[in-house]
């Protein structure tokens, strides 16, 4: 593959690309998980990010990375993101994603990672919150 990798700002028009892109990167948890959840899921990647780039050849979005920068978030900001992810874990909860296998351990699991997440985590000035590279550009330099 010699095309060539362009990098540019994430548009409100890459998000189905970047679903595609995650159903290729977690297919166990895709077959697993309504298509909503998905939805909804990488939704709040992009709701928290303050920096999100994609990379494209030939038009075609093969990458995404997304980042919070400390500096760009102020209390309300940190807030909204608290509130934001109590939100998606309710409406896991709740089942307004559909019927989830044990979604009841799975809302468990998830906050019991978020603790050990928000315990363990290096404080820096700006952090990776998702990288999702296409299968056939993996190792390619994205």
């Amino acid at each position: 593959m010699t095309q060539q990798i362009q990098f540019r700002e994430f548009e409100a028009t890459d998000f189905d690309d970047s679903l595609l892109i995650a159903r290729e990167a977690w297919p166990d948890d895709t077959a697993m998980l309504p298509e909503t959840f998905l939805r909804a899921d990488i939704g709040l990647y992009f709701s928290l990010a303050t920096w999100a780039r994609v990379a494209t050849v030939s038009g075609r979005v093969v990458g995404v990375l997304l980042g919070q920068i400390n500096n760009d978030l102020n209390l309300r900001g940190h807030i909204r993101a608290i509130l934001l992810s109590i939100r998606q874990v309710l409406l896991v909860s709740l089942g307004a994603y559909g019927r989830l296998p044990r979604r009841f351990t799975f809302v468990r699991k998830y906050l019991a990672t978020e603790i050990r997440w928000a315990r363990n985590r290096p404080v820096s000035d700006a952090e990776v919150t998702l990288l999702m590279v296409a299968e056939d550009y993996r190792g390619l330099g994205i």
